[in-house]
């Protein structure tokens, strides 16, 4: 009797330990999203700046002195994008810069994963990196290719919220599953030892 509740709770220990690494791996995928959300929040904020700039200088008769501040304002505005895109990095993992590989994260002792796909928020990723100001009719063209990033970017950021929100719930689950298996340890110790 007593090796069988031995050799069952030894079990039960293999899965709190399984359960034990999930967690982790699962806080890891938490934070290298909540990174990607964090920064595609930002290059949208960027991004409503640079259109702000660019339906400025679509104007006719602007003064070149004036298209020519907009002008570099804007170049400020794309250059923080790249800074934002390039940062953006949690423990070696960028989900928004390009070539960025898709997030695996183990969220379950059997080796099931929740894959966080990564996407290109770079201003070439965006098709914004050659923008110009320069004239009302280009930055008429650059208005557009804006108002293209920037549903671009909110599709992304509501990708990265899904998969925030299922890591999320995984990693619950996993705390909640973990803490039953340690009760039922528990509990088959604690009936073995009162017979």
């Amino acid at each position: 009797d007593d090796a069988a509740v031995f050799a069952i709770a030894k079990q039960l220990e293999g899965l709190l330990s399984g359960a034990t690494a999930v967690k982790g791996t699962l806080a890891f995928g938490e934070a290298a999203t909540g990174v990607a959300i964090s920064a595609s929040a930002e290059v949208s904020d960027l991004l409503i700046q640079a259109k702000a700039k660019a339906l400025q200088a679509s104007q006719e008769g602007l003064d070149p002195a004036s298209r020519q501040a907009l002008q570099a304002e804007f170049t400020q505005i794309t250059e923080q994008i790249q800074t934002v895109v390039s940062t953006a990095e949690f423990n070696g993992v960028n989900l928004i810069e390009g070539g960025a590989s898709d997030l695996n994260v183990v969220s379950g002792e059997g080796g099931e994963t929740i894959s966080v796909a990564a996407n290109d928020l770079s201003t070439a990723g965006l098709g914004i990196d050659s923008l110009s100001l320069g004239s009302a009719a280009d930055a008429m063209s650059a208005l557009a290719s804006i108002s293209s990033a920037l549903a671009s970017t909110s599709i992304v950021s509501a990708g990265f919220g899904a998969s925030a929100s299922r890591l999320d719930n995984q990693s619950e689950f996993n705390t909640t599953l973990s803490n039953s298996i340690s009760q039922g340890i528990g509990d088959l110790v604690d009936a073995d030892l009162s017979v």
